[in-house]
């Protein structure tokens, strides 16, 4: 199979919506309620937050579909400016194919060169495959918010806080 791993930009905007749309029609139960897609218009401003500089969303393609995506942000205000936050996703084909360790080591050596101190995500607790990766890569779990989250089918999870000091 032939992957395109890149640095997503507002250009990518169609790609990028119509992966949301797959992912959203897998109906995996790690999705929140999100009640519509974004607009084009939303979504390019989202994107345009990504400079590349404080923050970067990173993607692989394979042909012309996005079936991964990782965004990553550095935490303000400045006293936080050594946390980076990151959210991931990869289409239900292309899981354990190393794409998503891939995305997370390409996103850790952006960080570094940051001097981002530490990297910090969410996690679903009805998702333990993922949680597992995240510890594999060294995270461990430093909190827990207890029934927060509500996924598309109305089930209610808890949101478990992972962290990895660089």
């Amino acid at each position: 199979m032939d992957l395109h791993y890149k640095v997503c930009t507002p250009e990518h905007v169609e790609d990028v919506l119509r992966f949301l749309q797959a992912m959203h029609q897998e109906r995996v139960l790690t999705l929140n309620r999100m009640q519509k897609l974004p607009s084009v218009a939303d979504e390019i401003n989202w994107l345009k937050k990504f400079d590349g500089k404080t923050g970067i969303v990173m993607a692989v393609w394979a042909n012309d579909d996005i079936v991964a995506f990782l965004h990553a942000e550095i935490l303000q205000p400045k006293e936080l400016s050594g946390n980076c936050e990151f959210g991931l996703s990869v289409l239900a084909p292309y899981r354990k194919q190393g794409i998503a360790t891939k995305l997370m080591t390409d996103v850790e050596k952006w960080a570094r060169k940051r001097q981002v101190r530490r990297l910090e995500l969410g996690v679903y607790s009805n998702n333990p495959k993922a949680y597992r990766l995240y510890e594999k890569l060294g995270f461990v779990e430093d909190g827990r918010r207890v029934a927060a989250v509500e996924i598309w089918n109305g089930d209610v999870v808890d949101l478990i806080h992972m962290s990895k000091v660089l």
